[in-house]
């Protein structure tokens, strides 16, 4: 896929990208699925510093489980 944009492309593309150790692939991954991660915690905690705080948890450790990702679960559902 050459010449592809930002906002183009399905996860896996860029979830494999991320795990080559492409660090932009990931902040992609990061600008696709904050807000409904972020979305769900508040909802979960009631507190928007408690959920910003455990949505950058939420991609460290995202980002630090990558490589046992695998193509078959969707990469928000693995998310998630």
């Amino acid at each position: 896929m050459t010449g592809m944009l930002a906002s183009d492309g399905p996860d896996d593309y860029w979830v494999r990208r991320a795990q080559a150790g492409d660090g932009k692939a990931f902040s992609e991954l990061v600008r696709r699925h904050q807000n409904r991660v972020y979305r769900y915690l508040l909802r979960m905690l009631g507190s928007h510093d408690d959920a910003l705080e455990l949505t950058q948890d939420a991609f460290i450790k995202a980002w630090q489980a990558l490589p046992d990702w695998q193509p078959e679960a969707q990469f928000v559902t693995w998310l998630m």
